[in-house]
């Protein structure tokens, strides 16, 4: 699971500028964020 995180931000901070790549960027922007908050509930006591 933290592989794939690092592999999103990897992504996101590559290809964020770039035009024709932003929309992918901000789709895995998008599944970065799902996996942080599922991380999140995941973990409450």
């Amino acid at each position: 699971m933290e592989d794939k995180v690092k592999e999103l931000q990897e992504f996101i901070r590559r290809f964020a500028a770039n035009a024709s790549k932003s929309r992918q960027a901000t789709a895995r922007k998008k599944a970065l964020e799902k996996i942080n908050i599922e991380e999140i509930q995941t973990f409450k006591p």
